[in-house]
């Protein structure tokens, strides 16, 4: 069996359309008479949108983050993302909070850099960003990264700066002895000694196991029609799940995750397991009806020495320790600053229904309309808040 490209990463949750309606609540303003009773709904008018579209992001300690900025790497982020199917708002949102919450404490890192003379040469970025390219599988893999990165290369440099700033910033990062490392490979164990395992996406028509002759075999039609679209260029196998399968997983595009060959139908994982990555199979019947199933990795079973991965694990446990010295920094820096946010409160309802709702972390699903109408810099709290205790609300 071939191993295949990068893992499919887990699908976003769609949100409700409460989320899409909270927001068009907002978007519109209510006329009261003296008794404070609502007379009329006012939509808001283009004027007032104008108006808005002037506001910056984020001020900082006096300092307006960029507007202009902040809708590159916004659009950037969701160009991908938006290339087959329309984003929801709540992803939407999501990427607007990540987005200004970074541009905020790249703000209060380089401020903090340059009132304690840390610096970072060009020579020094460049050297990191080597670095970097070093540890991706070839040349053409770390081009396909940078195509990628939101804001381009420029954008990279400017990241991998104030990363090495952050880095000055902190106090002195402990080093990882060896029974440290021994004992996180104890506790860890899992991570080093792996059974093989398959990553797939899953079309389910189900039948009931008393079903007909004429009932299985309506079933088999349709799959069959759904896995001759399935296998035509451009054709998203996510949407054709989350639009015929009745698995669990149609939420997901049909995603299931890592599967082990006890956690999977063994018709399924015989077949599987012969195929190459991003190939589709055949109809397969199971137990609970007929499967269209994507292969979209095969990981075969491996085991790791200590001594193997001895210097992998002191890397990562340093790296752990220095992001906790880092986020303590960010956090601290935030708490000391003067943040205002300017349009967190206008869009408070919005924001509110939003953490009602499970968040995305990597890929989108859905299909909701709106997106559109929401303006590109709407910045959005972090669950922590992006503004201190000192900030001022507009």
């Amino acid at each position: 069996m071939k191993l295949g490209v990068k893992i499919c990463l887990p699908c976003y949750v769609l949100l409700t359309g409460g989320l899409i309606l909270a927001f068009i609540g907002i978007l519109t303003g209510c006329e009261q008479d003296s008794a404070g009773k609502t007379d009329k709904v006012r939509p808001m008018t283009k004027a007032d949108a104008m108006a808005l579209e002037q506001a910056p992001v984020a001020t900082v300690n006096g300092n307006d983050i960029s507007l202009d900025l902040f809708n590159t790497l916004y659009k950037a982020r969701i160009a991908r993302l938006a290339s087959n199917e329309k984003l929801t708002v709540g992803v939407a949102l999501h990427y607007k909070k990540i987005i200004a919450h970074e541009l905020i404490d790249d703000q209060l890192i380089r401020a903090e850099a340059e009132k304690r003379n840390a610096t970072a040469t060009q020579k020094e970025v460049a050297d990191a960003m080597v670095e970097l390219a070093a540890g991706f599988p070839s040349e053409r893999h770390f081009k396909k990264y940078l195509e990628a990165f939101p804001g381009g290369k420029d954008r990279l440099f400017e990241t991998t700066k104030t990363r090495l700033l952050a880095q000055r910033l902190i106090s002195k990062v402990p080093s990882v002895n060896d029974e440290e490392a021994s004992r996180y490979y104890r506790e860890h164990s899992s991570l080093f000694n792996v059974s093989a395992y398959l990553t797939v996406q899953d079309i389910l028509i189900p039948v009931r196991p008393d079903a007909s002759q004429e009932q299985r075999q309506k079933g088999m039609q349709k799959a069959e029609q759904i896995r001759i679209e399935a296998l035509k260029p451009k054709v998203s196998f996510t949407v054709l799940a989350r639009h015929h399968s009745q698995a669990s997983s149609v939420i997901m595009g049909g995603y299931r995750g890592m599967l082990t060959k006890n956690k999977i139908d063994p018709e399924i994982w015989d077949q599987l397991k012969n195929m190459e990555p991003q190939e589709i199979s055949r109809v397969i019947e199971a137990k609970d009806g007929y499967h269209i199933v994507k292969l979209i990795k095969a990981i075969p079973a491996s085991s790791r020495s200590f001594l193997d991965v001895k210097e992998e694990i002191k890397s990562r446990i340093y790296s752990r320790r220095r992001a906790t010295k880092i986020s303590e920094l960010k956090r601290r820096l935030r708490a000391e600053a003067e943040v205002k946010n300017h349009l967190d409160i206008r869009y408070a309802e919005i924001l509110a229904e939003s953490r009602k709702q499970p968040m995305p972390s990597k890929r989108v699903i859905g299909n909701a309309a709106g997106i559109e109408k929401l303006p590109l810099y709407v910045p959005v709290e972090t669950d922590g808040g992006l503004s201190s205790k000192r900030s001022e609300r507009p």
